[in-house]
């Protein structure tokens, strides 16, 4: 039998640690075996907070809700807290106003140790034990350093198990030091708010201390606490702490300028039971002798990014994952999975950033539906509060093209540059491009774990790495300093999870896979001339972008050369100075010597990398303006961080080589050099090629927008080789011949290459010219 339970849902650190205290009660204390499990349900909405959460058209929304599975009904539940249920002795003499010294207020202890119930008996031997403790150090005030460290220890290896329990919980004792996890803030309290004491408190509100009986309004908040039951004047106002910011009162938490605290006791008192389950552990790695480190359930150091508040300068205490599965469980199944819970990527498990790589690439594999990520933060003065940052949906892993596997060869680069970053004395550039490299993985994560809300978030990615590199390479003196190396290549895979099918991505692609070395060589097989293209280390985009040189294995810093030529100026500027620098590399003859040591010749050793060629129809766009330019640029510079591109393209229709405009159609095939021999009848030969002469001045006339002075060059150019040429010299604005000139720097395949070549020359047919119609 399934009972829900639509008052302990996910949306605040009190709710659900108040769901783990109810199955924890339940397994210790009640004769059933109950398991527990969260299901999606739809509940009633009560107020703005759930606005994150998906409404239907009746205004209500579906949320997570604990349900119980086994052997009770609500009667009986709520029966067995109010009249059957023992508190756990939660107590913490080493904080100070807790009852056990002289100057403290001990009436909230005092009622505890003079109380009559057999409900209390546990508490009240506890209470007797750490005053003897107490009383036996001599403490007089609330220990500090050295004597606060000794109580704890006292008190953990004299005190009852029960009571240990929560020591560990909110407290590690090793030999060397005490340290405190970040659920109970500094061991058991928040600030002067202390946890303890409050606990005491709120159950006078709900035990008769003398009889053990419920009090009169303890049903009422019972029944609020476990099923969500409207409560129209709760006239309790206890604490709650960093735990649920809405009912922690103060400004906008209540109709005017600020609400009071409105606390259910039940809400605080199943809530700290539930805190048991996190308990500390020490850690260190075998062998080792260094100093354990402190490890708490699916904590981590805190990351503020990812969510929209996130802000640089934010005072964060810490950040935990809730985990929610939908498998019934028991308890002492989910304690030995907190006690072991943690998240690793490889050998990293420090950030946010790191567990939600985690989440998305093996959460699911771990029988976990989900995890709610909470941050507390420093806010309404200086309290600290457990914000809600989001929930996290772990991906069916049904395939390898995962977070992880995307990100991993440069998982330990991220990690240098988190530590190099991080720090105040970082340039503030330098901190931006971080802050929004982690968020773009961070939304990556979460995209990957929801099936079809991936998006554009690999690409989002990419973009940020390449305007990381771009931020590097601009503050190369301050790199150097800190030793930081350039972005390891990135997998080939990248290039698929990446494509959204857009104009920009396709010509960003080709343009990434240019930059490789071109020579005219004779082809083994048909000894004809050809073009060869491979890759050359100093040579691809990505060095003409930043100063990285090096293989592809193993990139490098390189002071400022002629090589690197991108500068500040528009994405049309910029390449036409990559043209004009290649051209000036070929004529120096820079290239010939790094041609012959990589064996050009050897064309078939490289035919597994196809450089990506652009389609038609995207230049064609560039040409016209249509382009968004800088996402182009940005997606370019993070597809030059991708070690091979492959050709996703097809073939050119008919239409789109006659639709592209004819300046274009004429100058590539003289850029490119190796073209089809001309035969007598004006048609192109399959068998032969050869190779055009340089044209002297072509790009200097290109650069300032004289159409008609290079289009004629080109038609020189061509006429001398014997083409029969359909055209004349054309006559163009500026902008638009430099555009054109531009789009030569996008790769097409060498089909297409001919069809243009074919569409502007004359045809003989039977001793008649006869011009063929191509729009010219």
């Amino acid at each position: 039998m399934d009972l829900a339970l639509p008052g302990a849902r996910p949306d605040s650190v009190a709710s659900y640690l108040k769901a783990l205290g109810i199955l924890r009660l339940l397994h210790e204390q009640h004769r059933a075996r109950m398991k527990g499990s969260w299901q999606r349900q739809v509940v009633v909405q009560e107020s703005s907070w759930m606005a994150s959460f998906e409404a239907s058209p009746d205004g209500n929304i579906e949320s997570d809700v604990f349900v119980l599975t086994g052997a009770i009904a609500a009667d009986e539940l709520v029966n067995f807290f109010l009249c059957e249920y023992e508190p756990t002795p939660i107590l913490s003499p080493w904080n100070g106003s807790t009852g056990f010294y002289p100057k403290d207020n001990k009436k909230t202890l005092d009622a505890v140790r003079q109380s009559q119930t057999k409900r209390l008996t546990a508490y009240r031997e506890t209470i007797a034990i750490a005053q003897q403790i107490v009383n036996e150090m001599g403490l007089k005030k609330q220990p500090s350093g050295d004597d606060k460290n000794k109580l704890i220890r006292q008190l953990r290896d004299r005190l009852p198990d029960l009571a240990v329990r929560w020591i560990d919980t909110c407290a590690l004792v090793s030999n060397d030091d005490i340290q405190y996890p970040p659920l109970l803030g500094t061991g058991g309290n928040d600030g002067n708010f202390e946890f303890s004491r409050t606990f005491q408190q709120q159950l006078q509100n709900l035990i008769d201390f003398k009889t053990g009986k419920p009090t009169a309004d303890a049903e009422t908040l019972l029944k609020a606490a476990l099923f969500g039951e409207t409560l129209p004047g709760l006239s309790f106002s206890g604490k709650i702490g960093q735990f649920d910011p809405i009912a922690a009162g103060g400004a906008n938490a209540a109709p005017g300028f600020e609400g009071k605290s409105r606390v259910n006791p039940w809400d605080f008192v199943l809530m700290v039971e539930g805190t048991l389950t996190f308990q500390a552990r020490l850690t260190r790695k075998f062998e080792s002798s260094t100093h354990g480190a402190l490890t708490y359930p699916f904590a981590v150091r805190p990351t503020p990014m990812g969510y929209g508040t996130a802000a640089e300068d934010e005072n964060i205490r810490a950040e935990t994952w809730m985990p929610l599965w939908s498998r019934p469980t028991r308890f002492d199944e989910l304690h030995v999975f907190f006690g072991e819970g943690r998240a690793k990527v490889g050998e990293r498990h420090k950030t946010g950033v790191d567990f939600a790589l985690a989440v998305a690439d093996l959460g699911k594999f771990r029988g976990i539906d989900a995890f709610v990520r909470y941050s507390f933060q420093e806010r309404n003065g200086l309290s600290y509060f457990a914000v809600p940052l989001g929930e996290f949906r772990p991906r069916d892993r049904s395939g390898d093209s995962s977070t992880t596997n995307l990100l991993s060869p440069i998982l330990p680069w991220l990690d240098r540059f988190r530590r190099v970053a991080e720090p105040k004395e970082a340039p503030a550039a330098i901190k931006r491009v971080h802050r929004l490299l982690e968020t773009r993985i961070v939304e990556f994560a979460q995209a990957e774990a929801q099936p079809g809300a991936r998006g554009n978030n690999a690409l989002a990615v990419l973009v940020a790495l390449g305007e990381v590199e771009q931020t590097l390479d601009r503050s190369l003196t301050w790199v150097r300093e800190v030793h930081l190396p350039p972005i390891p290549w990135l997998r080939s895979r990248w290039v698929e999870a990446c494509n959204d099918d857009s104009v920009e991505f396709h010509l960003a692609l080709a343009l990434a896979g240019r930059g490789l070395y071109r020579k005219v060589v004779d082809d083994p097989e048909t000894q004809l001339p050809r073009l060869i293209d491979y890759p050359e280390p100093d040579r691809g985009l990505r060095q003409r972008l930043v100063r990285v040189r090096g293989s592809q294995s193993k990139p490098s810093w390189k002071d400022s050369d002629a090589i690197t030529v991108w500068q500040g100026g528009t994405l049309t500027d910029n390449l036409l100075i990559l043209l004009r620098r290649e051209e000036i590399e070929a004529q120096q003859g820079q290239k010939q010597e790094s041609a012959q040591d990589a064996d050009p010749t050897n064309s078939h050793s490289h035919s597994s990398s196809h450089p990506a060629t652009a389609r038609l129809r995207d230049i064609q766009a560039w040409i016209d303006g249509t382009v968004d330019d800088r996402r182009l640029e940005a997606i370019a510079r993070g597809l030059a961080l991708v070690k091979r591109h492959r050709s996703t393209q097809g073939k050119d229709s008919r239409e789109e080589i006659n639709a592209v405009p004819a300046a274009f159609a004429l100058l590539e095939p003289v850029v490119r050099r190796v073209v089809p021999a001309p035969t007598e009848e004006g048609t192109l030969s399959k068998d032969s090629k050869i190779v055009l002469p340089r044209v002297s001045g072509l790009w200097s006339r290109l650069e300032v927008g004289d159409c008609q002075t290079a289009t004629e060059l080109a038609i020189r150019r061509l006429r001398a080789s014997r083409f029969r040429l359909a055209v004349r010299p054309f006559e163009l604005r500026r902008d638009r011949t430099r555009r054109i000139a531009a789009a030569l720097a996008f790769p097409i395949a060498e089909e297409t290459s001919r069809q243009l070549l074919d569409r502007i020359c004359y045809r003989i047919v039977e001793n008649k010219e006869e011009k063929k119609e191509d729009g010219l």
